[in-house]
């Protein structure tokens, strides 16, 4: 089977007709992914992939526990005309006696003008309406892929997180082994073997066990018209709290839309701003204190350092200049004592000598500052000390000044948007009328739960009293020779019957355990960890066995990994029905962690079918993954929800703008 085509108009989120080509491109190519947001429509897709094939057999009406009326009635698009109603077509392929043959399967429903829902079904074949196959849909596609199989191949995230609790586990297994061996037939029989022994119990009773048995039975009925009812008003209930739910979900988007978040916040953010204005107030008197010193003395730090160069040069002018007219001072007193004393021209050459010897002022400086002798020193430790220091403080100062700026605007911003309360009250005052209401339907659904069980316990009292009293008969003698002989040959049969269903399941366990454990194995990123699975033949449920032989329960796995074995449970039965099906799985990833995910990416998605459609958010199937799984992708689609229009459209390419396009 292959899925071409899925055609929506006026379904759900998916206002007007739109179409989603799923045709693979090759067969290494099996992967249709879409994208979209929680809220976008994706569970709207798979519920009607179910709906188009079942109609009220669907899983997804089971489960929702409402009528198939009330569904199809909430599935048409809020702004649609409902007399123009919906439809649901749904074109595929499959071999029939070796020849490929198109189906197209359509279901249109409509309100009428007594307000009640109907329904037409219509199918093609090769092109051309077949009104026998319109009229035994439901017979041709229960022949095909019955709808007790179906959530082994188009199921969602919330399904697998179900089947990681054993018990639920066991209830899928068992009812997908009766449906591929046919054992629902077996039960069946023994149902009906157990009616037919009622009956002839029945009829072999006087007349006044008969009328007592009648009481009991008309009792039983009762209490269980009773259940249905009951159950009706919960399903009223949930459904009612649904819509509460997307109302109040609604008005809350609204809320913080038109800003009432940062409305919820003002006396948190006009604190802060104060807190923030005065900090920057300190940091600016700080830094006004700091200029008043020497701070402006850094923006000549290069004249400060010329000065004190010219200052050292001064005073080295000016010593050189004193201990050169000291030295000319003693020579002219020494040549004046040696005058007397000495001839002419000896005292000649002594004054050459000391002329000679007489230190030179090695360089006319100009004198401009005529400094004092600290000068220089004093400049040195300004330059070198204090105004290093003053600039870190200048430094550290103007970055707090700066970010607090920053956040005070950031601040200011954010109380610019934040409404005013009048603008929100409307909106509030709405939400708080829905959470009232909300309250008052929870504490109603609390009280039908509560009449539900009564009912139910009422019901099981009465059909167990009328069971007794049945078993209490049927060992009395009956009147009709013939109906004593069905009465006896009766728990044989059924006991043949029971051993036969429990050779089936016995004989075909072994090939369901090889391929779950296999599936399991091969998803699991420690693949030792399992190395046995069994199935109990009797209650279904799974026992594994661990690398050192000895059992491991169910519930030491870690959550994740319960997960993949409720996945390797889906694949494994989905192998063992041999039907060449396609595989849709909404939210596929669920809550594994990212080891897990990227082991189901690798090792699950490209070959769990001929044809894979993942309905994925952003945050499962993200860019890295999105990479790992290309080679394998067909086409991408991404369903674009318009929150103002309330609709969702179908758009090529996945949700990243370079992702792969159709």
């Amino acid at each position: 089977m292959i899925l071409d085509r899925i055609v929506l108009d006026n379904v759900g989120l998916y206002s007007g007709r739109q179409t989603l080509e799923l045709t693979p491109l090759g067969p290494n190519q099996p992967i249709i992914l879409i994208g979209g947001l929680n809220g976008g429509g994706k569970t709207t897709l798979l519920e009607s992939l179910h709906i188009g094939l079942y109609g009220r057999m669907a899983a997804v009406v089971q489960r929702n526990r409402r009528s198939y009326v009330e569904l199809l009635r909430t599935l048409i698009h809020r702004k649609a005309d409902p007399k123009e109603g919906a439809s649901i077509e749904i074109h595929f392929r499959r071999v029939i006696e070796g020849r490929h043959h198109a189906i197209i399967i359509a279901r249109r429903w409509h309100v009428d003008a007594d307000d009640k829902i109907v329904e037409i079904v219509e199918a093609r074949r090769d092109g051309v309406l077949d009104p026998v196959l319109s009229e035994q849909w439901d017979e041709y596609i229960e022949g095909y892929l019955p709808a007790r199989l179906a959530p082994l191949f188009f199921f969602d995230g919330e399904q697998i997180e179900e089947l990681a609790d054993p018990e639920k586990a066991a209830s899928l297994i068992s009812l997908a082994v009766q449906t591929l061996l046919g054992l629902d037939l077996v039960d069946r029989l023994r149902d009906d073997l157990a009616v037919l022994a009622r009956r002839k119990r029945m009829a072999s009773r006087s007349v006044t066990e008969r009328a007592q048995l009648e009481v009991l039975k008309t009792k039983a009925d009762t209490a269980e018209a009773q259940v249905t009812a009951v159950n009706d008003e919960v399903v009223r209930n949930a459904t009612l709290m649904q819509q509460l739910e997307r109302d109040k979900s609604r008005l809350r988007e609204r809320f913080s839309a038109e800003g009432g978040e940062l409305h919820l916040r003002r006396d948190e953010l006009e604190k802060e701003r104060a807190k923030i204005a005065q900090t920057l107030a300190n940091t600016l008197k700080q830094i006004r204190e700091s200029i008043a010193g020497p701070a402006p003395l850094l923006l000549i730090e290069t004249l400060l350092s010329a000065t004190e160069i010219q200052a050292e040069r001064e005073l080295t002018a000016q010593r050189e200049k004193i201990v050169c007219t000291a030295e000319i001072a003693r020579d002219r007193h020494v040549l004046n004592e040696l005058k007397s004393k000495l001839p002419s021209k000896t005292l000649s050459l002594v004054e050459a000598a000391l002329l000679n010897n007489r230190p030179t002022i090695k360089e006319d400086v100009q004198v401009v500052l005529a400094p004092e002798e600290t000068l220089p020193e004093r400049l040195r430790s300004l330059r070198e000390h204090i105004l290093p220091r003053i600039r870190n403080e200048l430094d550290s100062l103007t970055k707090e000044a700066r970010t607090s700026r920053r956040r005070l605007d950031e601040l200011d911003r954010q109380l610019a948007r934040a409404p005013d309360a009048d603008q929100l009250a409307r909106i509030q005052h709405e939400l708080t009328k829905i959470e009232v209401e909300l309250r008052d339907t929870e504490s109603q659904r609390a009280v039908l739960e509560d009449r539900f069980r009564q009912a139910q316990f009422e019901s099981r009292s009465c059909s167990g009293a009328l069971a007794k009293t049945l078993d209490a008969v049927a060992t009395e003698v009956q009147t009709a020779e013939h109906d004593l002989r069905i009465l006896q040959r009766i728990p044989s049969l059924d006991a043949t019957m029971a051993s036969f269903r429990s050779q089936v399941v016995s004989k075909h366990a072994g090939k369901l355990e090889a391929l779950i454990l296999e599936s399991f194995q091969q998803l699991l990123r420690k693949p030792r960890l399992v190395t046995q699975l069994q199935i109990d033949p009797q209650h279904f449920n799974l026992h594994l066995t661990g690398s050192d032989g000895t059992a491991l329960p169910i519930d030491r796995l870690s959550a994740g990994e319960r997960q993949l074995l409720a996945t390797s449970i889906l694949w494994g039965l989905a192998r063992a029905s041999g039907r060449p099906v396609p595989t849709m799985i909404d939210t596929p990833l669920g809550r594994l962690d990212s080891s897990h995910r990227d082991h189901l990416v690798q090792r699950y998605f490209p070959i769990a079918s001929h044809q894979v459609i993942l309905l994925s958010t952003d945050e499962e199937i993200d860019l890295r993954r999105l990479q790992t799984l290309a080679p394998s992708i067909s086409r991408t689609y991404r369903l674009e929800y318009d929150n103002q229009l309330q609709r969702t459209k179908i758009a090529n390419g996945y949700l990243f703008e370079y992702a792969i396009t159709s």
